[in-house]
């Protein structure tokens, strides 16, 4: 071997503490990386519902040792933090990941060195021929094998994590079960050899933005993934040369070993073919992931067409609802105007009628309208004699005469009240002439309002309804009204009222 193979090679110990009380150790050399969570390509795996099926990465590069969440929703800590980016792990870390814990170890490998010293000084047949026995021994189940917390993938129909280092001779019955061998040239990889021939086979599409169900973080994991996948199969194929290389002489010339290597290579093809298939299954995610994208582009290419509409809508409201306003100020400009040229003209209207008069005009509006009252209480005293007579006349004998009677006590009524109503409406008259006379002189006198202004104000709204619902045949409702509005002007005003 060359003289590099002198330098100390770095190994991780990995020290898994299950939440069921169970400890399981594992090894990471250097230049490779495994991933934990609770799905089938993980290398180690945490049967926990806190853990997702890919949970982290843990990667040991040129004398680094880093650890990386992806995108969990329980999250992961080191020493008790959260980390949310790619966090470098020392010696003594402690990784806590759900209901399990993960102790991180340095030591150096010299187990390797020796076997590369080994290797070095023997080359003989024989040596072949016992490397290649250890290849084909069956692995034995390790004691912490049936723990149901953790899981190392070493089941065959499980998909190996990119932590894999096969070097030929090297293998032990505790380590067989986590590796595995793949033949040279078996089945040629779905992925492409290189990571611009990977970028050539993703095409033009851009894959950065984030889509609604695939985001760029998920694309740039699927990425590295696939990128592992690729590395550790040609990392197998080149190893299988090299071990069939030296194994073409004693292995496959010895009948009794043929088929159990036979038996072991269909193996191998079966998982690489399930290999493919995951693979295959990431192909179809990425393409998912660019539909989603453009799906996601589109829709926003329209979201920003309906917010640019509603913006040009918003600002042409916006100069309406300006000018507007530029209007109504100009008219309360004026109005304002208008009041003060107002005040300042009744402030100068100092001579006004005095309160005495006001009050002697109010007490003979007063007079009359009792007389009025009492007048019209007359007629309603008779017409109820009257219509009392008509109740208890004789109908049978005196029908005739009844009748006649009452025509006759009906045209001297309606002449009586239509003289009524004429008086009525000339004092009406005169009052509302009075009392605009007196509106014109108390307009703009500033004083407090009193009890007769109040009674006089109340009298006046009377004579305007009056005024304005013309007396019909029937003048119950007129009385009725003076009724109340004598009892306004005696009492005050109702809440009712």
């Amino acid at each position: 071997m060359s003289n590099s193979n002198a330098t100390q090679k770095q190994l991780v110990q990995l020290r898994v503490a299950a939440s069921n009380g169970s400890v399981i150790e594992k090894q990471l050399p250097e230049e490779s990386s495994l991933l934990i969570g609770s799905g089938g390509t993980a290398a180690i795996r945490l049967h926990d519902p806190n853990v997702a099926s890919i949970h982290c990465l843990v990667r040991f590069c040129q004398g680094v040792l880093a650890i990386e969440d992806w995108c969990s929703a329980s999250g992961t800590f080191v020493n008790g933090q959260q980390i949310d980016g790619e966090t470098e792990l020392r010696d003594g870390d402690k990784i806590e990941i759900g209901g399990s814990s993960i102790t991180i170890g340095f030591a150096a490998n010299d187990a390797m060195l020796e076997r590369d010293d080994t290797e070095d000084e023997s080359d003989t047949a024989a040596e072949v021929a016992l490397d290649s026995q250890h290849v084909l021994d069956e692995p034995e189940t390790d004691e912490h094998a049936a723990e149901p917390p953790v899981d190392f993938a070493a089941d065959g129909d499980e998909f190996d994590s990119p932590n894999i280092r096969i070097s030929p001779g090297a293998y032990s019955q505790a380590s067989f079960s986590e590796e595995h061998l793949v033949p040279s040239g078996a089945v040629e990889p779905a992925v492409p050899p290189s990571q611009e021939s990977w970028d050539d086979w993703l095409g033009d599409e851009d894959v950065s933005s984030a889509p609604l169900s695939m985001d760029e973080e998920t694309i740039r994991m699927l990425n590295l993934e696939v990128a592992s996948l690729q590395a550790e199969l040609e990392a197998r194929t080149q190893q299988l040369a090299e071990s069939e290389g030296r194994q073409s002489t004693d292995v496959f010339g010895r009948s009794d070993d043929h088929d159990p290597l036979e038996r072991r290579l269909q193996e191998l093809l079966a998982e690489l073919s399930q290999s493919d298939q995951r693979t295959k299954t990431l192909e179809d995610l990425l393409e998912h992931s660019d539909h989603a994208t453009q799906v996601e582009r589109e829709e926003r290419h329209q979201i920003e067409a309906w917010v640019s509409d509603i913006e040009t809508r918003i600002t042409a409201r916006e100069e309406e609802w300006q000018g507007e306003r530029d209007v109504l100020l100009k008219q309360i400009e004026q109005l304002q105007g208008d009041r003060e040229r107002i005040e300042a003209t009744l402030s100068t209207n100092e001579n006004l009628a005095d309160v005495e008069a006001q009050e002697r005009a109010i007490q003979e509006l007063r007079t009359e309208y009792a007389e009025l009252e009492s007048r019209f209480k007359q007629s309603e005293e008779q017409r109820v004699s009257l219509q009392e007579k008509l109740e208890t006349a004789d109908m049978q004998t005196m029908l005739e005469r009844q009748e006649k009677i009452v025509e006759e006590a009906l045209r001297e009524e309606q002449l009586a009240m239509a003289r009524e109503r004429a008086e009525f409406s000339r004092t009406k008259a005169e009052l509302l002439r009075r009392v605009s006379d007196l509106e014109a002189e108390l307009f703009g006198q500033k004083k407090a309002v009193t009890e007769a202004d109040t009674r006089f104000h109340a009298f006046r709204d009377h004579l305007r309804e009056i005024k304005e619902q013309p007396v019909t045949k029937e003048s119950i409702p007129l009385t009725k009204r003076l009724v109340n509005l004598w009892n306004r002007l005696e009492y005050g005003p109702t809440d009712t009222e």
